[in-house]
């Protein structure tokens, strides 16, 4: 018996055909275009209501933009103004947005868009005078330590202890092995010819030593969606160490970078770096326990969105919180413990990969990112740079990348790799981005930030900011375009994608993921990594 209150499929037939016949311009023609269409057949179909996907997004960044300006000016008034700080992060956002975009449109990393937004946008500044005053080192300073929080709490949430227990000794190798390998060779190179001392060396080392996983992660899922290398679990291999591969290159950043600036005599130099190691664990180790209980894992007053929001604060207390009392390191390590333990003990109360709370993390990500990027971009200075700076550093970061590709090359060795597949591996560990982009410039900030700036001291920092953006402008394309055009050579193509190999990935591939959305059991006898489907209830 049909429903009194529903109309019949004639009465509704008859509904629309009025409907389309009394506005035919406003609605969107649902039928299929031929496949002779023109552009402009295609274009006219993205015009009626309610617009199409690409038509949607450019139609919400024009609504975006008045209304973020309304609510700012409302909110601060002058700060919105031309010469507002809040004015110039909201310039800084939107073009990044659009340095990011259109860079995808062409196939390429979207951060590479943004960062090279940022130097547009910073040297504009500069040589036009186009701002009275440029945006205040504070601000910039405080929403990249910010990102960096963001950054390491997705890093933390991401590492399962199970699969840590799991890993096979070829991943371990290909996480650790071409990471400190690099950092020794740059810190080497940058000794003998940039005269950097052996800390900051090592500084630069271990921050051009991250790989990317911005890039690496949505390169290999769309690798193991077309089923190259499936069958020996190359993909997944990559994916299973990048995410430990940051953990190891930002905690020895940190670890130096203690060291760099400790003041005092010789024994609390040697001893500090250890003291602030384990301040910093006992921070993260605490925190991360009581927030097992607090808030009460069956209280159903929003338990996910309460956790995200401690989380967030407790790294931000920690980082900024290290710095006040001048033990730099001990913060980052704070924040990587506090939400390591606490993915922990909420792994045992439901939470597993597809957790919410590192959801919550992808989509504040999502803000950052361009402002991270952007902001970096503007402390480029083209005027500034000498050129015989740009050539020792192009030296350096190659340097670097060779020494890294061979060490990765020896990682993935003694198993059932063939040697097109091991290259394959040594050129997917190329990219670097997010990484360097969040501490590149703590030591240049921690040098602006002592008592008693020393000048070299911040010339350092500088040197070592600016080799980071080259790196990140070197290896981020390249990187992206080689393993898109080189998995089809020297990867084998599946006949059928083994159930071994699915994915539940509840991430967004585009937001520079650091970690994955899938439970790993990595067989310790070879290479092969099993993905265990586990339903998400955000897919």
């Amino acid at each position: 018996m049909q429903d009194p209150l529903r109309p019949s499929a004639s009465k509704q037939d008859d509904d629309d055909e009025k409907t389309s016949t009394r506005c035919p311009f406003l609605l969107r023609d649902e039928r299929e275009l031929p496949p002779e269409a023109t552009r402009w057949e295609r274009f006219r179909r993205n015009l009626p209501c309610p617009p199409g996907v690409k038509l949607g997004r450019v139609c919400t960044f024009l609504l975006a933009l008045p209304l973020f300006w309304l609510a700012g000016y409302g909110l601060t008034g002058s700060e919105m103004l031309l010469n507002g700080n809040l004015f110039k992060l909201y310039i800084v956002f939107f073009a990044c947005l659009l340095g990011g975009w259109f860079m995808e449109i062409i196939r390429l990393p979207g951060l590479l868009g943004m960062l090279l937004v940022g130097i547009l946008l910073g040297n504009l500044e500069r040589q036009t005078g186009w701002m009275e005053h440029p945006l205040q080192p504070g601000w910039s300073g405080k929403i990249r330590g910010i990102a960096l929080v963001v950054i390491l709490i997705r890093a933390g949430l991401g590492l399962n202890p199970e699969q840590l227990r799991r890993l096979s000794l070829m991943v371990t190798r290909l996480a650790f092995v071409p990471c400190t390998v690099e950092a020794i060779a740059v810190a080497c190179f940058s000794y003998f010819i940039l005269e950097l001392p052996w800390t900051w060396g090592f500084m630069l080392g271990f921050a051009l030593a991250a790989v990317s996983p911005a890039i690496v992660v949505p390169c290999m899922l769309r690798i193991q969606e077309e089923g190259y290398g499936v069958d020996k679990g190359i993909p997944t291999l990559l994916l299973a160490a990048s995410s430990m591969d940051d953990v190891l290159a930002i905690s020895a950043f940190v670890v130096f970078l203690g060291v760099t600036f400790s003041q005092g005599s010789i024994i609390k130099k040697i001893f500090m770096p250890f003291a602030e190691i384990i301040v910093g664990l006992l921070y993260g180790i605490i925190l991360g326990v009581i927030f097992w209980f607090v808030p009460n894992h069956k209280d159903s007053f929003a338990v996910t969105e309460v956790r995200s929001i401690m989380l967030l604060i407790g790294g931000i207390a920690s980082y900024f919180g290290s710095m006040f009392i001048e033990m730099h390191s001990a913060g980052a390590l704070g924040v990587l413990s506090l939400a390591f333990v606490s993915s922990i003990g909420w792994r045992r109360q439901g939470y597993q990969d597809d957790n919410p709370v590192s959801l919550n993390f992808n989509y504040l990500w999502l803000i950052f990112q361009p402002l991270l990027f952007g902001l970096i971009g503007t402390e480029i200075d083209l005027v500034q740079i000498r050129v015989t700076t740009v050539g020792y550093a192009l030296i350096v970061i190659c340097g670097g990348l060779i020494f890294r590709c061979c060490a990765a090359f020896l990682a993935v060795s003694g198993g059932d790799l063939n040697m097109k597949e091991k290259v394959f591996t040594a050129i997917a560990w190329l990219p670097k981005a997010t990484v360097q982009a969040a501490i590149g410039p703590n030591a240049l900030d921690t040098a602006l930030a002592m008592h008693d700036p020393n000048p070299q001291h911040i010339d350092w920092g500088r040197d070592i900011l600016t080799i980071a953006v080259m790196a990140i402008l070197i290896s981020a394309p390249i990187g992206g375009i080689c393993i898109r055009y080189c998995s089809p050579k020297l990867l084998v193509k599946s006949r059928y994608m083994p159930p071994a190999c699915v994915l539940n990935v509840s991430q967004t591939l585009d937001e520079g993921p650091e970690t994955l959305g899938a439970s790993l059991a990595i067989n310790a006898s070879d290479t092969r990594v099993t993905f265990l489907d586990q339903p998400s209830s955000q897919d």
